[in-house]
């Protein structure tokens, strides 16, 4: 087994920080940090929070991050600019919905960056979701085009085959150089569906394109 950072609490904990300034409801980062709390008066305090603990799991030997956010919401990531960012995040109180993902877009955007800088591929739940519940089309993989097309020089892992979405799945790892499908949990999710995708992906994909 390797070490992987899971981003998505980073990405998700910049509302809190943005409303109170301050972060003290995530235990395991209260631990990491050595901090009861964390102070984040403005939006390069948490920026600079966001790079340390990559900077940590790095050291400690971390070979990709990983962003399992849809569970929690879509994971289409709007380019949102710094400015727009910076007014949301120094806003007095509540933040509304749009705000909170406009928040949570401009960290994910950042943290994509920093992969780059750390030679850090992503690997990204795309697909479908365990359990019985929840929104399936949060993990829709066609909905992370903009990232591929923005950031040539990032690599992203896709996780499942993107399932039901298995042909889109495929398509992108054809499409675009930076992009990498690994076949995990699909087996499990349908045999039938994993390999008939795992065919397709012989046809079409680059074989040193292909993981499970």
């Amino acid at each position: 087994f390797s070490l992987v950072c899971n981003i998505s609490s980073c990405v998700l904990m910049v509302n809190e920080a943005a409303e109170n300034k301050k972060l003290a409801s995530d235990k395991n980062l209260l631990k990491l940090m050595d901090q009861e709390v964390i102070n984040t008066e403005n939006l390069d305090d948490y920026l600079t929070l966001v790079d340390t603990v990559l900077t940590i799991f790095k050291n400690k030997g971390a070979v990709c991050l990983k962003n399992v956010l849809a569970y929690s919401r879509s994971i289409d990531f709007e380019d949102i600019d710094y400015e727009t960012a910076n007014r949301i995040f120094n806003k007095i109180g509540q933040c509304d919905k749009l705000e909170k993902k406009h928040l949570q877009d401009f960290v994910f955007h950042h943290i994509i960056q920093q992969s780059i800088k750390m030679d850090l591929p992503i690997q990204i739940h795309t697909g479908y979701l365990a359990g019985n519940s929840g929104w399936l089309d949060n993990g829709h993989p066609m909905k992370l085009l903009n990232l591929f097309i923005k950031y040539p020089k990032a690599e992203f892992i896709l996780f499942h085959g993107g399932y039901p979405w298995t042909s889109d799945y495929v398509a992108l790892g054809k499409q675009f150089t930076n992009v990498y499908l690994d076949l995990v949990w699909l087996p499990q999710i349908s045999k039938t569906e994993a390999i008939r995708t795992l065919n397709e992906m012989l046809d079409a994909v680059p074989y040193n394109k292909i993981m499970w």
